[in-house]
Formats: structure tokens, C-alpha cells, sequence
């Protein structure tokens, strides 16, 4: 090693020096590229664009091949400063100069750069980096080779695909971006929305049968006019005799543009051709991601909710899939509908057609039960349906809870009063 000429040593270590750099310019690069500059790329070079694409497609070996050049200039450096100085502590002090310069110099500093300028640095380096992939690929095979061995020894199989990421795991990421102030609460909503909403049913998001606002389709049109001026829909499900008889959908406009006809005013709604439109009918368990693919393609704005029995459940409009993800939408004609009010001495008031979620959200209270509403939590409490005229309380779990009104034997308003613990 004596005889080694220090030249040649030198221009070893610049040579592995300049494609650590390159090496490190190119990953950041390709790592930052997005789709319009990779199509920028393939409309200046076809040949570039493939080769980009490939190593995009492949970066297992484009990594080894980083790994195998940061490694050998690591080695030959290390082995250069060992043999060429004599003393220890000179010896200490060049390795540790020596990291310093190859970690700003020969990795910072190219992945600052590559990841700024993605493009220019693809154009211009993928083809000497390919060819070091190429050039590599007996040494990466063999070294990938004797890993699986050593790990196959190990009892690990190497061939065992990589967990994926949970989506426990990105609402985890999501929640901890807003703590730390990177996402806005409202931004943290919206992504947490779309991470569950293929997680969601049509039974989910449904407006429940008790609160659907139909039109009897042997209504009389003049009628079905007048009753729907005093309403905010824009279309109603038209039954006959019963909600478990739907025949159809009729729209708002089409009813008050016949009616301004004044043709057809004494005729049952039913009877007027082209009036009620055909309505589309889910299962409860129809996943809302699909049911809002479906409503798209086939451009229809509500649909019909049905249980195992056939009979209706609900209803589900275009725009209670949307609020799933972007929150409530309210227009202009609109009442903000407040499901919990909070009074001056700490207790809520709260509707019984309130989600338990929404309730556990906002009062940090637990449920142990698998129900949708207060109002089917308390049901299962009381063991009973309750009379219109009842006004019965529980405490449960240092909560008390007291029905401040029924209806139709469903409780529509209870009192909600946190006790303190004793």
C-alpha cells in the first residue's frame, strides 16, 4: 500500500466523491418530481422519461445503488486515511473532517438541491445514474442474495410483502400535523372525513324515515303545490297509501312549472304523465364511497333507503354524501339545525335524533351501547317505549339524563346534566 501513489488515491476518492453527489442530487430529485413535470420530461425526451419512469417503478435498486456508492467511498476513504497517516489522533481528526465535508457537501446540500430543482436535474442526470444502476446491478444482486440468506437463517422471510399503512396510522399522522399547528382544524376534518368515508354506510348518513317529507301522490296538484311552497326541499319522494309504497321522486320546479300550466290542477300527481320521476332504491348497507359513484355516473340526486325487508328506511341525497366530507352545507334558505344547546347552568339541552357520536364528541361522554341516537340509547335504559305524557330521568355512569318531551313515541328533546364526581 506504500507504493500506492497518493494521486491515484485522490482521484479515487473524487471520483466516488462527485457520484455521491450525483447520486444523492438525482434521488432527492426523482423523489420530488410530480406528474405535470414527468410529463414536461416525456414531451422533451421519450428515452429520459422512461428511464425516470423505470426508476420510479424500481427504487429498491436505485437505493441499493445509492447505499453501494455512499458505502464504497465510506470504505476506500477510510482505508486511505488508515494507511497514509501514521498518527492516531491526526488520523481521528481527518475521518471526522472527512464525514463532515461528505455529509454537507456530498448529501445535504445535493438533496436541497435535487429536491428544488426536480426537473433541470432529471433531464440532466438520468442517464449517468442509470448507467450506475446498470453498471451495479451484479453487486446489488449478490449483496440482496446473501441479505435473504442471512435472513432466511434468521427465520425472517424476506419475500414477506411490507405491512401497509393502517388507516389508523394516517389519521394518526393527520391529527398529530394539526397539534403541531402544520394542518388547520378544518383541514384535519376534511382529510379525516375522506380517510373514513368509505367506512360509512347509506344507513349512516340517511335521513331517517320519521323525518322524511313526502308528497301522498294521490294528492291533488293544485295541493301538492301549495304544500310544498311552505317547505326548503327541491324533491320529494311521492308514496301511496303508505311511505312503504314509494312510486317515484317529483321535483320542486317541475311541480310549481305544471301547476303555472293550470291544465292539470284537479289531477292526482300520480296521474300527470312525466311528473313523478323513478326513484332509486339502496340497501342499508350500501357503502356511501360506491352509492356516491353510482348517483354521479347515473346523475341521480336522491335516493331511497330500504332495510332487509324492503321497507323504507331512509332517504340519501347527493348532498348528505358531501357533507360527510366537507361538513354541513347550508344555503341561503337554510336554518343552521343545532343539536345540542348548552344552558347557563352547564346542563344541554339535546335533540333526540342526535347522533351518540356527536354527542361523545362535544360532552366527552362514553356509551357502552351499540345504538345510533340518544333517543335509542335511552330506549334501551328505560327497557321500554316510552307514552307522550312521560317525563322519566336515569343516571347512568354519573350522567343524568331526563326526557323533556316525546313524540310518537320517540324522545325528541332530553336534558343532559353532567354530575360532579363525588
Amino acid at each position: 500500500m506504500d507504493g500506492c501513489s497518493p494521486i491515484w488515491i485522490i482521484l479515487a476518492v473524487a471520483i466516488l466523491f462527485v457520484l455521491t453527489v450525483i447520486v444523492y442530487l438525482y434521488s432527492s430529485a426523482v423523489q420530488s418530481i410530480n406528474e405535470n413535470e414527468l410529463e414536461e420530461i416525456k414531451e422533451k425526451n421519450e428515452k429520459t422519461y422512461q428511464k425516470v419512469d423505470k426508476i420510479i417503478n424500481d427504487p429498491a435498486r436505485f437505493i441499493n445503488t445509492v447505499q453501494e456508492v455512499s458505502v464504497l467511498i465510506t470504505l476506500i476513504t477510510g482505508i486511505c486515511i488508515g494507511f497514509r497517516i501514521d498518527k492516531v489522533l491526526l488520523r481521528i481528526g481527518m475521518a471526522v473532517l472527512w464525514v463532515i465535508i461528505l455529509l454537507v457537501f456530498g448529501i445535504i446540500i445535493p438533496k436541497k438541491l435535487g429536491s428544488r430543482h426536480s426537473k433541470g436535474i432529471s433531464l440532466k442526470l438520468t442517464n449517468i445514474t442509470y448507467m450506475m444502476t446498470v453498471v451495479l446491478m451484479p453487486v446489488t444482486f449478490c449483496v440482496s442474495k446473501i441479505a435473504d440468506m442471512i435472513l432466511k437463517i434468521s427465520g425472517i422471510d424476506p419475500n414477506e410483502p411490507e405491512e401497509n399503512v393502517t388507516e389508523e396510522d394516517i389519521i394518526s399522522v393527520i391529527n398529530e400535523g394539526h397539534v403541531q399547528g402544520v394542518l388547520l382544524a378544518s383541514e384535519a376534518e376534511m382529510i379525516n372525513n375522506i380517510v373514513e368515508f368509505g367506512d360509512k354506510e347509506a344507513k349512516d348518513i340517511m335521513t331517517h324515515r320519521t323525518a322524511m317529507v313526502c308528497v301522498d301522490g294521490e294528492m291533488l296538484l293544485c295541493d301538492a303545490a301549495e304544500y310544498i311552497l311552505g317547505l326548503n326541499n327541491s324533491r320529494f319522494p311521492v308514496y301511496i297509501e303508505n311511505i312503504d309504497n314509494i312510486i317515484g321522486i317529483v321535483n320542486f320546479r317541475d311541480i310549481m312549472s305544471e301547476a303555472q300550466r293550470e291544465v292539470n290542477d284537479m289531477k292526482k300527481i300520480s296521474d300527470i304523465p312525466g311528473l313523478v320521476r323513478k326513484a332509486s332504491f339502496v340497501p342499508e348497507t350500501k357503502k356511501i364511497n360506491v352509492l356516491f359513484k353510482t348517483m354521479q355516473s347515473e346523475k341521480i340526486h336522491m335516493a331511497i333507503v330500504v332495510d332487509e325487508y324492503g321497507q323504507t328506511s331512509g332517504i340519501v341525497a347527493m348532498e348528505d354524501i358531501l357533507e360527510e366530507i366537507v361538513g354541513n352545507i347550508l344555503d341561503e334558505y337554510d336554518e343552521e339545525d343545532v343539536n345540542i344547546v348548552r344552558r347557563e347552568d352547564g346542563a344541554y339541552v339535546v335533540k333526540g335524533s342526535t347522533p351518540l357520536e356527536e354527542i361523545e364528541e362535544k360532552l366527552h361522554i362514553k356509551f357502552d351501547e351499540d345504538c345510533e341516537t340518544i333517543n335509542g340509547y335511552l330506549v334501551s335504559k328505560f327497557e321500554r317505549i316510552l307514552e307522550n305524557d312521560e317525563r322519566p330521568e336515569i343516571v347512568i355512569d354519573n350522567v343524568k339524563y331526563k326526557v323533556l318531551s316525546v313524540k310518537n313515541r320517540m324522545i325528541s328533546v332530553v336534558l343532559i346534566t353532567l354530575l360532579d364526581d363525588e
